[in-house]
This record gives C-alpha cells, structure tokens and sequence, in this order.
C-alpha cells in the first residue's frame, strides 16, 4: 500500500514538470530574454535542500557539461544520516534549462554510538539506547526541471526515487534489549531511501 501511494505520488510530479517544461518552451522569449539565453554556461555551482535530496538536509553541489545535453552532477552535504556524497549522470531535453532525467548513487557516512530514547518490548514505554548509524548506500532515480533566471542563475525541482542498496543500515549496540515493531519502523523511515524531493539554486560558471 505505501510503494503504491509513492508511485501515485511520483507520477502526479511527472505530470505537473511535464506541463511546466511544456510551457517553458511554447513561451515566447522577448529580444531582451532571447539575448539573455544566448550565453549558455558550462556548468553551475549551488545548494539545494529537500527530502532524500542530492545532498542532503543542506550542502552543496556542482554540476558541468559533458557533451551537448548531458552533464555529470557532484554534492556534498549533511543529513539524518550523517554526511552525504552523490554524484549522477543527467540528460536535459534542452540544456541548460527545461526538463531533465538523472541516474546516481549517493552514499551516507552515518553515526556511531548515536543515543536516543526509542520504545522497546520491555514495560515501562521508551528506553535510551545507543544504535551505530552504519553507511546507508543508495541508488537514485529521478526527474527534474531547472528554471533559468537571466544569464547565470537557476530554481530547479527534482523528484523521483531512491533505492536502498543494503537490507539494513543500522545496528542496536545497547545488550539486553529488543526494539519494539513501531521503533524499527521510525529507523526504516529514518534510512534513507524513498521518494525523493529536492529544491535548490544555481549559478553559471
């Protein structure tokens, strides 16, 4: 029932970029825009912020032009689940603007003897337990549009999916105690992994 929920969820983003990407283009530019577009920059330096996101909670990322309308994106930054690497090939219908698709992997360092009060089988309700935070691997799929502003600036939005690529990415150090069902499953939401949803802003270089 939750895959499906994310997959509706997922595919409405599709449609909303589609139907902007569909009116940046029939938009016609005046001159002073269209003289604006005509410097086209090799690639962007920003910082973006969101759920599952590039890099995480806050950080920042670069991105550079390959060949024609494929570039190769970096970033760098700090999330739930300590700090967060991701890198991600990316194809713009019209770069460096519009609509675009990535394919990437991303990793997160995580937290040793990180402590935290969470509900176990033992009576008496929540216990503080300390959990290592093991690295959390993840390979992402997504979709996005970028909104050019003047010569060098960007607002781009990113959706799609993340895919853990290990079964579990933490462990209960804490002996003699069980976690209960709902706590393992705050730590699977904690995880990253899922749907991803981005916002950030760039500038041409």
């Amino acid at each position: 029932m939750k895959t499906r929920k994310i997959k509706l969820v997922y595919f409405a983003a599709l449609l909303i970029i589609f139907s902007f990407d569909g009116y940046t283009q029939a938009y016609e530019y005046p001159e002073q825009s269209m003289e604006a577009l005509e410097f086209i920059p090799e690639g962007f330096l920003g910082m973006s912020t969101g759920i599952n996101n590039f890099n995480g909670l806050l950080g920042i990322n670069g991105e550079i032009k390959i060949i024609r309308n494929l570039t190769l994106a970096g970033g760098i930054g700090i999330g739930s689940w300590g700090y967060k690497f991701a890198g991600a090939l990316r194809y713009y219908i019209h770069y460096p603007r519009g609509f675009y698709f990535g394919l990437g992997y991303s990793t997160a360092t995580g937290l040793k003897g990180f402590e935290t009060e969470l509900e176990t089988t033992r009576p008496g309700g929540n216990q503080l337990v300390e959990l290592n935070l093991n690295r959390a691997n993840n390979l992402n799929l997504t979709s996005g549009i970028q909104w050019r502003l003047g010569k060098r600036f960007r607002l781009g939005l990113e959706f799609g999916y993340s895919v853990p690529l290990q079964d579990k990415a933490w462990d209960l150090v804490t002996s003699n105690v069980e976690l209960s069902d709902n706590s393992e499953q705050v730590l699977e939401i904690l995880t990253p992994g899922g749907l991803i949803v981005g916002f950030g802003f760039s500038v041409g270089i």
